[in-house]
Order: structure tokens, then C-alpha cells, then sequence
């Protein structure tokens, strides 16, 4: 260490040196640098010393740079603009405000991601983290700006903005549904075929059970059929012609769309139930940004945010999509 303090100048003498050989004067050098004149020729001297050889021609007129002088200043002008320019960029960086988004595995990979470009294309410098979880963190605890949670008068502690109904269709591939022995044309149809079951370990869900019961029909559920415990495979699988699952219509509307899942039947469970998006306190000004887009591109008419609530939860109930 004592070695490259010696090789290495004080940054405040090659600054007080850089702005006197590119102004040509130690006064409008001082200036610049809000401190006296007689502080810059101090710093002047002693970079002399420091190096051993003089820097600038003093007269009556002003000062000039000797020819060691200029060839000294050509070498470390343009790596003092360097270090200024990434010490303005690191303040920068540290002052902006990054955006943390707290989902689901499922709500990142087929809500979140596919709408990511679009995002990054009207909000280009935004700094956002998306932190998928397996349970529904607290945000302040966690420090997170946004997070996106399954119901509605239950998030009393956050303000809330709706993002998507939740709306369940039973889906499979073309695939699965051309291989079926028999027509199928209402729920009834459903359960002697092969079902993904999604064995959520954190949050409280629908499964097919609640599914068939909101059109009135009984089921039992002899583990029959594929199980995960993530909605991401469970919807790989049926991808994949591997069965029937549970279609959350504001998730896989895309695969929807582009015909790769085919809803079953065509009634759909509208549970009653919201996926709100929520936030803790005053939103900074990137947050609100971001808090705007997403409501704006969620799955209900533009509504305004909502002031936390004290209602009780709201209960599912069947009904036709």
C-alpha cells in the first residue's frame, strides 16, 4: 500500500492540474473548483515535487504548460473524464429507484414475462426486480415495492389496485383432445379423463374438486392422474398432451389465443375472486409508474387504486365465463 501511495498522486492535485492545463489559468482553474487560487497553485507545486519535474511556465501573463506538462496532461485528461464519468454513473444508479415485483413462479412465467418487452419498451429505464416466491412475502418487512396476491377484502394491511378475475376454464392441447375416445360437451364429461392435479404447498387454491362442485357435480379424488406441486409443470404437461388442467384464463390467455391449450368445454368457473395487485404506503415515483402499467394491462376496465379495505373476504361462486 505504501508503494502505490507513492506511485499515485493526490486526485485533488491532478484535478487542480487537469482544469489549469485545459483553461490555461490557475485563477479560472480556482474558480471552477469554488476554492482560492492560492489553494491551486499549492496543489500545483506540490504535484511538481511529486513528480520531479515542472508542469507549467509561470510569467506576468499566466501560466502555460511545459512540453513534460503537455505530454502529462494528454496521458490523464481523458482518465480523470473516465473516472468522473463512472462515478456519475454509479451515483445515478444508486439514486434511481429499483422496483421490486413479488409473484408467484406461475404469475412470472406467463403474466409476467410475456408482457416484460412491452414494458421495458415504455418504461426503458426502468430498474425493475421480479422475485418469484413460493409464499406471499410482507412487503415492507421484505422491502418490496409491488407484489400481486389471490384475494380481495383478506389485504386490509396494503393498498390494492384489481389486476385479473379469476376465471377457470379445464384445458388440454389439440393434441390430447383429438386422441379422446368419447365427445366431450360438459363438465360431466371431465372426470373419467386423465387430470393435472396442482398440489399447491403455500397458498390456498381451487382444485378440480371446487371446479366440478361450483357446476353442482360430486368428485372424489383417488390420486388418479398426474400431481405437481408447480402450476408452471402442470401446464407443461398438459402442453404436452399429458391431460386436463386447471386454466387460469388471465394466465394462459396467450396459449389460449394462439390454440396450443383448447378450453375442454366451454363453461368456465368466474369464482368471484380478484388478483389484486398491492403495495405498502406511498408509492416513489418509479413504483407508481410501474403499479400504472400493470393495472393499465391487467384484465379489467382502467380503474383508479384503492385505499386499504377493512370488508370481509369475498366467496367463490359458479358462473359461466
Amino acid at each position: 500500500m505504501t508503494t502505490l501511495r507513492r506511485l499515485l498522486p493526490s486526485i485533488d492535485h491532478l484535478e487542480a492540474f487537469d482544469l489549469a492545463g485545459r483553461l490555461g489559468s490557475f485563477g479560472k482553474a480556482a474558480q471552477e473548483l469554488r476554492i482560492s487560487q492560492a489553494a491551486i497553485s499549492y496543489a500545483i507545486r506540490e504535484l511538481e515535487t511529486d513528480l520531479g519535474t515542472r508542469l507549467f511556465v509561470r510569467s506576468r501573463l499566466g501560466v502555460t504548460l511545459t512540453e513534460a506538462g503537455r505530454g502529462f496532461h494528454r496521458e490523464i485528461a481523458p482518465a480523470l473524464a473516465h473516472i468522473r464519468n463512472c462515478a456519475e454513473q454509479m451515483r445515478r444508479r444508486e439514486s434511481s429507484e429499483a422496483v421490486s415485483l413479488s409473484v408467484s413462479t406461475a404469475f412470472a412465467t406467463w403474466w409476467v414475462l410475456p408482457r416484460l418487452g412491452a414494458l421495458r419498451a415504455d418504461l426503458p429505464d426502468l430498474d425493475l426486480r421480479v422475485q418469484t416466491t413460493d409464499r406471499d412475502l410482507d412487503l415492507r418487512a421484505e422491502r418490496l415495492s409491488l407484489g400481486i396476491r389471490y384475494g380481495t377484502g383478506v389485504l386490509d394491511h396494503y393498498e390494492t389496485a384489481p389486476l385479473a378475475p379469476e376465471v377457470i376454464h379445464a384445458v388440454a392441447s389439440p393434441e390430447f383432445i383429438a386422441g379422446l375416445a368419447a365427445d366431450v360437451a360438459t363438465p360431466a364429461d371431465i372426470p373419467p379423463l386423465r387430470l393435472i392435479h396442482l398440489d399447491e404447498p403455500h397458498r390456498a387454491c381451487p382444485t378440480w374438486a371446487s371446479w366440478f362442485a361450483a357446476f353442482g357435480l360430486p368428485y372424489e379424488d383417488r390420486g388418479q392422474g398426474l400431481r405437481v406441486n408447480d402450476y408452471a409443470l402442470a401446464v407443461l404437461a398438459a402442453l404436452d398432451g399429458q391431460g386436463v388442467v386447471l386454466g387460469w384464463a388471465h394466465l394462459l390467455d396467450p396459449l389460449l389465443a394462439s390454440g396450443r391449450l383448447v378450453p375442454i368445454v366451454p363453461q368456465a368457473w368466474r369464482t368471484g375472486v380478484d388478483f389484486m395487485l398491492v403495495w405498502h404506503g406511498e408509492p416513489g415515483p418509479e413504483t407508481a409508474r410501474v403499479r400504472d402499467w400493470l393495472v393499465e394491462h391487467g384484465h379489467f376496465p382502467r380503474r383508479r387504486a384503492t385505499k386499504p379495505t377493512t370488508k370481509g373476504p369475498r366467496t367463490h361462486r359458479p358462473d359461466s365465463a
